[in-house]
């Protein structure tokens, strides 16, 4: 009898993630390719959790399940493009994005890497100790911080959505000088994962 328990539990967990499309796949490399040049030198900063503003965007735009963006044809050409998602695959995705508002991301996430918890990044504008630490870490006139989600699959696994944000710190250490987001779909394409419809962004100056 325990011998059936087991084959139904991984038969059920197994179930479970196909019907998600999240497959076994090295989600740190598909990070890495996409966020992290390998002639990128400079300590590789990030944050334990994405700033809540940016991350309720996937509720509004997920809406009645279905999906819109710009979908890139060629060279500086895009077309608005909407395809259907299921009420689970629209669940399932909004339900993976919401990790991201706890803290999530360890040490040592890539190498030559260093995480900033998020609370600590609010405070840089407030308070100069809380960046003389930040300070040692890297000298720049920009402090370039990392935020992003893991690649939440879809579809079978066949795409994914990820969300990156970008600050760009000043001199002083005590103003945000510009924030870059991005939300997008990504496909995979003789074998490397292209970016294939952008759904939300901007760069934002201050």
């Amino acid at each position: 009898m325990r011998h059936y328990t087991l084959i139904n539990f991984f038969l059920m967990l197994f179930l479970f993630q196909h019907a998600n499309g999240q497959k076994n796949v090295d989600t740190i490399g598909i990070l890495k390719s996409i966020i992290r040049s390998e002639s990128d030198t400079t300590t590789f900063l990030y944050t334990d959790k994405l700033d809540s503003f940016f991350l309720n965007k996937i509720k509004y735009t997920i809406t009645k399940n279905k999906i819109c963006g710009d979908k890139f044809i060629r060279y500086n050409k895009f077309k608005k493009y909407c395809f259907k998602l299921s009420p689970k695959e629209m669940n399932y995705i909004i339900s993976e994005f919401l990790k991201y508002k706890q803290s999530y991301w360890g040490e040592n996430l890539f190498p030559n890497s260093k995480l900033i918890l998020l609370d600590t990044l609010d405070r840089i504008k407030k308070s100069l100790s809380d960046t003389l630490s930040v300070n040692r870490i890297i000298y720049s006139k920009l402090l370039h911080v990392r935020q992003f989600t893991k690649p939440v699959f879809f579809h079978n696994g066949k795409m994914f959505l990820l969300q990156t944000l970008s600050w760009w710190l000043g001199e002083d250490l005590h103003s945000v000088r510009a924030i870059s987001h991005d939300l997008s779909i990504y496909k995979q394409q003789y074998g490397v994962w292209k970016r294939w419809i952008n759904i939300d962004g901007g760069v934002f100056d201050f």
